[in-house]
């Protein structure tokens, strides 16, 4: 017979508060709260709504030849269009609970992703530019650098929640690609982005980081604004790319050479604060009503 009570010399408090403290810091909780929030959404878009759904929940999926989990996945269809975000759910580090993000240059610049397409010919991917950051109608930040800014808080991590999780966003992205020959039907158009969710207050500058003195390398100022969410930029590694991903088809581009450059060279995701969560994933349902081209 099993013997409920408590063990001696153990004070079952002091073990649920430990226990509360791990669950914490490995984000187990602040998981289950996005998923939770995830399911079902129906959010207006134009004249209707769009409904996302939750697909999946702790995703293995193989990227390069090695297994990754993806936190959830969510989609939402329109016309001929699917549209997949890959979840990465991240507390952030109390002590680093300010993720402040800059660009190299004040130019206006575009985000590209791959479009996924089958017709009679087969399955090719295409790029799909959303300019200046805007989907939808919605202008939203685009940066190069991320940085965890240490807000004086005590902290419980090692200070590499940001890095950490966007490589994983993006490994997460690429093993959902490498599953789309199995699904997408001919006729129809999937894309898929990679998303960051986090407990992280967002900041951008608009002041360009090329403002830079060019004899100390450093600047004088840098004015920051809170932000829901933005687009980070990122170096291509090979190690995040899908490996079912065939070459992009670069029909109609005005600079073909220089699209391939940018978009072999560059990865974006999309962070966001997850009070507006909401808000992220009614910007993504900008391109969902748009019949295939």
């Amino acid at each position: 017979m099993s013997d409920t009570s408590e063990p001696k010399n153990v004070n079952l408090t002091a073990v649920a508060e430990l226990f509360r403290g791990a669950l914490n810091r490995h984000g187990h909780s602040f998981q289950a709260r996005v998923l939770k929030d995830c399911r079902n959404l129906m959010l207006p878009f134009n004249f209707g709504t769009v409904n996302w759904q939750l697909r999946a929940t702790d995703m293995a999926v193989t990227v390069q030849q090695r297994e990754y989990h993806i936190d959830g996945v969510l989609e939402a269809s329109g016309a001929n269009a699917n549209r997949f975000v890959t979840l990465e759910c991240k507390r952030a580090d109390p002590a680093l609970k300010a993720w402040c993000f800059a660009r190299f240059t004040e130019e206006p610049d575009s985000i590209c992703h791959d479009v996924w397409k089958k017709d009679a010919s087969g399955i090719r991917v295409e790029a799909e530019w959303l300019q200046s950051g805007g989907i939808g109608g919605r202008a939203t930040p685009i940066a190069h650098v991320g940085v965890e800014v240490n807000t004086g808080a005590k902290g419980d991590s090692t200070g590499k929640a940001l890095k950490e999780a966007i490589d994983q966003a993006h490994r997460g992205a690429s093993g959902l690609a490498n599953l789309i020959p199995t699904w997408i039907r001919s006729g129809t158009q999937t894309t898929i982005v990679p998303m960051i969710v986090t407990t992280a207050a967002l900041f951008v500058t608009r002041q360009p980081l090329e403002v830079a003195s060019i004899e100390t390398g450093d600047l004088e100022s840098v004015p920051v604004v809170e932000t829901p969410c933005l687009w980070l930029l990122t170096p291509l590694s090979a190690s995040l790319l899908p490996s079912s991903r065939p070459g992009i088809n670069y029909r109609g581009e005005a600079d073909p050479v220089g699209t391939i450059v940018r978009r072999h060279s560059e990865r974006a995701a999309l962070i966001v604060n997850a009070l507006h969560l909401q808000t992220a994933l009614a910007i993504l349902s900008g391109t969902l009503t748009n019949p295939m081209q």
